[in-house]
């Protein structure tokens, strides 16, 4: 599906004062006018979104950005880049998703001695801006933007009044038709490990998948990528062929893990020693090509110690993080195929010969039985919990699936009583996994 044609249901009354279109909107107000755009679902397509972006005057051509693409580990490549970055004195806009803990997360500001979440004077400022874009659109009778397309003008908006170094920019899905990709000229192009995940938008084979994720890559840009399937590298390679684009492939063979423990992975990488807290030999992939990208950077000053001390700063929160010792509990967003592949692969390292608890919960449109074929076989005990919202998967569907991989599962009714059991029911030397959507983190934090 793309944007040709789309109609939404017309908005709440647009508010107006004598002038013309309210400015004073409020904090709550810009909430609702974003719970509102939910229900027009997922729309791909560039249109509505240039046009929406033409009315505010165009703010994605003010930054400079590194776009940042794949199917997972883009969150942690670009905490990598990040944290490098500012390690060097630059401020660094980053836009990612999903918010785990708070809406804010999804747009950041990082400087060496802090990461800043956008403020909730200046959502309600740009979501004002784009709801009097909006209005026009309406009056013009084109295509209303969806959430996502909302969000990303608000970040152009954002980052380009903050007045960025450079900006990180995650695509949100694919690649070639998201909104993300109406920038027209990136600094790099990343592209992470490319799998299966979102085939009913992207397509059911890896060649098609690394089609769409291969569209963020311009004219000229500098591209970095993961070891990727051959299948998805051709079409890579391609690409970069018919775009001038200089691809640098970073290679497993050339990374030489020294140590991994709890406390992090000390590795090798081109002559140079690295140490990153981020749990995982995933990661140790994810931040070679953090280097690789800011090696692209040809004309910023980044010096051998902002890059060591960049790499050993970078936190990503609910990526295989320890959260507690004795037992020991990790979480993870752990979300599709490949992302529970690095999961069981990790829990090999770090929990090998103890007892695995786990805790499930992930949303209807994920192949969630691969993820527990990938997952559930390590673990001795698990419990599945139902997930909320539009996407919600109930804990009975996924009791019935885990159940062929793990004998010993059970249902909860929510998060917070499935970790309540678990802790009470572990030895201190058991490890308890949470893992699947994020959104559950925050459920568990806040309780609900």
């Amino acid at each position: 599906m793309t944007g040709q044609g789309r109609k939404f249901p017309v908005s709440p009354p647009v508010y107006k004062n004598d002038l013309g279109v309210r400015n004073d909107m409020t904090y709550q107000e810009a909430m609702d006018y974003l719970e509102q755009a939910k229900s027009r679902g997922i729309v791909t397509g560039l249109d509505c979104m240039k046009e929406l972006c033409h009315k505010l005057g165009n703010p994605q051509n003010a930054s400079r950005f590194i776009h940042v693409g794949g199917t997972n580990g883009k969150g942690s490549v670009i905490a990598f880049i990040s944290s490098v970055l500012s390690e060097a004195g630059y401020l660094v806009g980053r836009y990612v998703s999903p918010a785990v803990f708070q809406y804010e997360e999804i747009i950041q500001f990082q400087t060496k001695d802090s990461i800043e979440y956008i403020s909730k004077d200046e959502i309600t400022e740009g979501i004002s801006r784009i709801r009097e874009a909006e209005n026009q659109l309406m009056i013009e009778e084109k295509n209303l933007p969806t959430l996502f397309e909302i969000e990303t003008a608000l970040a152009f908006l954002t980052f380009s009044k903050r007045n960025c170094d450079i900006v990180l920019l995650e695509a949100g899905m694919g690649g070639r038709l998201d909104a993300t990709n109406i920038i027209s000229n990136p600094t790099a192009v990343v592209l992470t490990a490319i799998d299966f995940d979102h085939m009913a938008f992207l397509g059911d084979s890896i060649e098609k998948i690394a089609e769409e994720k291969a569209g963020i890559i311009k004219e000229n840009s500098p591209v970095i990528t993961a070891e990727q399937p051959a299948e998805a590298m051709h079409i890579l390679e391609e690409a970069c062929d018919d775009k001038g684009a200089t691809l640098t492939k970073v290679k497993k063979d050339e990374i030489k893990i020294r140590s991994a423990d709890l406390e992090g992975t000390g590795f090798l990488y081109e002559g140079e020693k690295y140490f990153i807290r981020l749990l995982g030999e995933h990661q140790v992939w994810n931040a070679a090509q953090a280097v690789a990208a800011v090696r692209s950077l040809t004309d910023f000053r980044i010096g051998k110690e902002n890059m060591v001390s960049g790499l050993k700063k970078a936190e990503w929160k609910g990526r295989l993080q320890v959260i507690r010792q004795n037992p020991l509990v990790i979480v993870d967003g752990a979300h599709n195929q490949s992302g529970a592949r690095q999961l069981r692969y990790a829990l090999k390292t770090y929990a090998a010969a103890r007892k695995i608890i786990g805790i499930i919960g992930v949303f209807a449109d994920k192949d969630y039985e691969a993820v527990c074929r990938e997952v559930l076989p390590v673990m001795q005990k698990a419990s599945v919990v139902p997930t909320a919202g539009e996407r919600a998967l109930s804990a009975d569907i996924l009791l019935h699936v885990a159940g062929n991989y793990v004998s010993d599962v059970r249902k909860e009714e929510n998060i917070v009583q499935a970790y309540k059991n678990c802790l009470s029911e572990a030895e201190k030397e058991d490890v308890i996994v949470i893992f699947g959507t994020l959104s559950i983190l925050k459920d568990l934090v806040t309780g609900e």
